[in-house]
């Protein structure tokens, strides 16, 4: 909720740490990435564009996915970036999909 008011206040470790994680799983092309509290949508664009694998976001704010939605074509990665508004605790997806 709080990029959805314009407060930008980045996740422990920031960006680096995300970078790190993503080294950690070795994402690439043919992976499937689920980004719990997506908000925006600005990591999963950057994980679909960078690495070329399809990316689920989830966001319990219906408001914040349609602004990812918009982020999605701005980056032109519609064919890998899907957000869906959900609550973490219980997921729509099937087991092992990501």
């Amino acid at each position: 909720m709080q990029e959805y008011w314009g407060i930008r206040k980045p996740h422990f470790g920031g960006f680096r740490a995300t970078r790190e994680l993503i080294g950690l799983y070795r994402v690439d092309k043919g992976k499937c990435v689920l980004d719990v509290g997506c908000g925006l949508g600005v990591t999963a664009c950057y994980v679909a564009g960078k690495y070329g694998c399809e990316v689920v976001g989830v966001d319990v704010s219906e408001e914040v996915v349609v602004k990812a939605k918009e982020r999605v074509r701005e980056k032109n990665v519609e064919d890998r970036v899907e957000f869906v508004v959900a609550d973490a605790h219980m997921l729509p997806f099937k087991n092992d999909l990501f």
